[in-house]
């Protein structure tokens, strides 16, 4: 333990925590906020109050929470991820009506049940007003979608004129057979609804724990194990249908997040 590094020590306290799944199945929407913090925050203290916030939204609001992720692996390894969690659009819609508001009401009654400021601006990290409200195609077809310890981020973009054809191909085809077919593992696309990616899609691979990402994926940039083989070996015309949409190597950058406790 003497040699651990800042970094190492970050990764074992997430970890640490990180020994049951969440329970909750995956949201209607997730608005998503990269962070990097600035070089003066303790991420220690950090951690604590994203979790003392998530804590609070959990015992006053309305199908509205939030939790914290930290990079695993990929593009953005070893930063923060910031999720607000809304069971269900209609959650969303009724603490945040709009994008644009100057004011929202019932967001603030319900940081004043919970004791805290509501500042939109954190001094702790960089552009902390960025983010994207992220919508899950066909939710209300799904039965019980799960979530899981580790998130798997790849932002992907469609071919110009496909996007119609795309979603259909998501909602009739893509969830029913992912939910299904791949033990411990599910995927889902979102598409953005508001913020700096809006219109645009995310495909977003959840592990229910931190050990099955790893038989699936034993090492970062290696290729997948035989028992993910195996669990695919029915769905590979799924998958290059999913692929034949894309732009090529648009999902080539991913992040996969562990979830922080």
């Amino acid at each position: 333990m003497k040699n651990l590094t800042k970094t190492n020590l970050l990764f074992f306290f997430v970890c640490f925590f990180s020994v049951q799944i969440v329970a909750q199945n995956f949201p209607e929407v997730i608005a998503v906020r990269e962070i990097k913090l600035k070089a003066e925050t303790n991420p220690v203290e950090f951690q604590n109050s994203m979790k003392e916030l998530g804590a609070g939204l959990d015992k006053y609001g309305k199908g509205i929470s939030a939790q914290l992720w930290y990079g695993d692996r990929g593009e953005r390894k070893d930063q923060y991820l910031h999720t607000w969690i809304f069971e269900l659009k209609a959650n969303r819609d009724y603490y945040y009506p709009t994008a644009d508001a100057e004011e929202y009401s019932k967001m603030s009654a319900l940081y004043t049940e919970m004791e805290v400021t509501s500042d939109p601006v954190d001094p702790r990290v960089e552009n902390s007003t960025s983010y994207t409200d992220y919508v899950v195609l066909g939710f209300n077809d799904m039965d019980s979608p799960k979530w899981g310890d580790i998130l798997a981020f790849r932002e992907i973009e469609i071919k110009s004129g496909q996007e119609k054809f795309f979603e259909a191909f998501v909602t009739d085809e893509l969830h029913p057979m992912t939910q299904q077919h791949i033990d411990g593992m599910y995927s889902y696309v979102l598409k953005g609804d508001r913020g700096v990616r809006k219109g645009k899609y995310l495909l977003v691979y959840c592990f229910k724990s931190y050990e099955v990402r790893n038989r699936y994926f034993p090492k970062e940039g290696e290729d997948e194990s035989e028992a993910y083989a195996e669990a695919v070996k029915d769905l590979s015309g799924l998958n290059a249908q999913l692929q034949a949409f894309m732009i090529e190597g648009s999902d080539d950058n991913y992040t996969d997040y562990l979830i922080v406790r």
